[in-house]
């Protein structure tokens, strides 16, 4: 039977079952939050953890949320219901056998609360939610997944290291994540990682799925599988699943700054990651051309600034209109920045309206592809 726990205030201990310290499996299971409370330091919860009140801080004080890769999500922040002003600090999330933490309502995404719009309504979505000084492990997922319609998360002076898929993922229609002081290790290998449960996946550190308005700032991004940070919409998965819905919004108004990325298979930052991708029109709901299997990916308006990036084939790619890339230092194997889009040339909507200066391209070329166009009195311009 799981530990139900409800109205505790901050600063009263855990119920502690035994000696918890040198037991830690005793601690407590299946925990349900829905007011402020703390954990026992040094202990173990098991099972899946959910957050079903507003106005709480949930404190575990070094204490470890471990799904032993049984359940998915570890911690949830939602569920059923709509939370706000949550906080969680300094816990360890380890063991799901999926994404480790979900913030957003579980009812799939054609079920999600409308407003008198009948529109998708984010004020009925989780909002002003705080990752503080968490560390995400080992998990056979996502680290921390910020589903669609959750606005106003931050995830600040955390750790998310060694999961399996993408370490940090904002989902469509989010808007104003805040990603900061948080390093973000070694992410996305999927079955390679050796962790439990995983699937066949190489993916990025960080992913903005038609996701805006976000900042990531002052992190350090490394030796994850494919790169630092990828900006896209998808094209629309699963077709055929009724409870799938629409990629409508861009990924846009995001802004990169001072973050320090390194490794990766294939570039640090990529605006419009998908650009070029090839896919199956099957696969998609957006339109695809399907004689040459591309869809128009859509990243326009991002601001990428003076960010370090080094150890990868391509520093920065952009493929979509109007982005900023400025006071970049990189190094790179091959292209320190690339700009345009083959696809887009042959649609005859070339890349157009960026600006770029400032950028220190100490290793690697600056690769203009033909047709790309500058705001007059701009780049490629580096130093």
């Amino acid at each position: 039977m799981g530990l139900t726990v409800a109205g505790m205030a901050l600063g009263v201990g855990m119920l502690l079952l035994g000696s918890a310290a040198a037991q830690p499996a005793a601690c407590g299971t299946n925990l349900r939050v829905d007011r402020s409370m703390q954990l026992e330091p040094g202990c173990r919860y098991t099972g899946s953890t959910v957050i079903t009140g507003s106005n709480l801080v949930l404190d575990c004080r070094g204490a470890t949320l471990d799904g032993d890769y049984k359940v998915v999500p570890v911690l949830r922040v939602g569920g059923d219901r709509m939370v706000s002003d949550v906080e969680i600090r300094n816990c360890v999330i380890t063991g799901s056998r999926g994404s480790a933490v979900i913030i957003g309502l579980s009812a799939p995404d054609s079920r999600k609360p409308l407003g008198a719009d009948g529109r998708p309504d984010p004020a009925q979505h989780p909002h002003r939610i705080t990752l503080r000084d968490v560390t995400v492990t080992r998990n056979s997922g996502v680290g921390i997944f910020v589903d669609d319609y959750v606005q106003d998360t931050s995830i600040l002076n955390s750790t998310v290291e060694n999961n399996a898929a993408v370490g940090i993922y904002l989902e469509h229609n989010s808007r104003r994540s805040r990603i900061a002081n948080t390093r973000v290790a070694r992410n996305g290998f999927g079955r390679k990682s050796g962790i439990p449960a995983a699937s066949n996946t190489s993916r990025e550190g960080i992913a903005v799925d038609a996701s805006a308005d976000n900042i990531i700032e002052n992190n350090t991004i490394s030796g994850n599988n494919q790169g630092g940070i990828f900006l896209y919409r998808n094209c629309g998965e699963q077709p055929n699943n009724p409870d799938q819905v629409l990629r409508t919004q861009p990924a846009t108004g995001n802004v990169i700054r001072d973050n320090v990325i390194e490794g990766g298979s294939l570039v640090g930052i990529a605006i419009a990651s998908r650009q070029d991708m090839p896919v199956k029109p099957e696969s998609c709901r957006l339109r695809v051309d399907a004689a040459r299997g591309i869809y128009p990916d859509a990243a326009p308006g991002n601001r990428v600034l003076g960010n370090t990036i080094r150890g990868v084939p391509v520093g920065i790619r952009v493929s979509d209109d109007g982005n900023v890339v400025e006071d970049n230092r990189i190094s790179a194997a091959r292209d320190c920045i690339r700009l345009g889009s083959q696809e887009r040339n042959r649609l005859g909507h070339p890349i157009q309206d960026l600006i770029v200066r400032g950028n220190s391209c100490m290793e690697g070329r600056v690769n203009v592809l033909p047709e790309t166009r500058m705001i007059q009195g701009n780049g490629p311009m580096t130093r």
